[in-house]
């Protein structure tokens, strides 16, 4: 699951918002705002953290929204609809390489700041970067 969402996230920062995104070697992910979705495939669920800073969302914002300096509620909706775009695009890769399987996909939600990566129960984690700024997704099998 991680390759299609890494897929999913070149093909969303490359394609949708024109920025290269590489991978980040740094490990730092306290302070960063969090977005969740559930991937279920058949009775699994798995489910899909996004941890970003906020001058990351905000660079986002500037290429997607043409806002430099999103409010609040703004940010907010900005993370869900990251993870939905991120997530719903991994999830047809998934459906397109494995058609016997049953995939579905919840709504996003917003789960305010995390202080430490290490509070999440992530069994395979992504961390990327664009403009030098390091954004984590991770997937918490449940």
């Amino acid at each position: 699951m991680i390759e299609f969402l890494d897929k999913a996230s070149e093909k969303f920062f490359n394609n949708i918002l024109n920025l290269k995104i590489q991978n980040c070697k740094t490990k730092n992910y306290s302070e960063a705002l969090c977005s969740k979705i559930s991937i279920y495939k058949n009775n699994n669920k798995y489910d899909i953290v996004f941890l970003f800073k906020k001058t990351t969302i905000n660079l986002i914002s500037k290429h997607l929204l043409f806002e430099k300096k999103p409010d609040n509620e703004t940010i907010y909706d900005l993370l869900k609809e990251i993870a939905n775009l991120i997530a719903g695009n991994a999830k047809i890769l998934m459906e397109e390489n494995d058609n016997k399987s049953i995939y579905t996909l919840s709504t996003p939600e917003y789960m305010g700041i995390i202080r430490n990566v290490k509070e999440l129960n992530l069994s395979n984690i992504l961390i990327k970067k664009v403009h030098n700024k390091c954004f984590t997704i991770g997937i918490e099998e449940i």
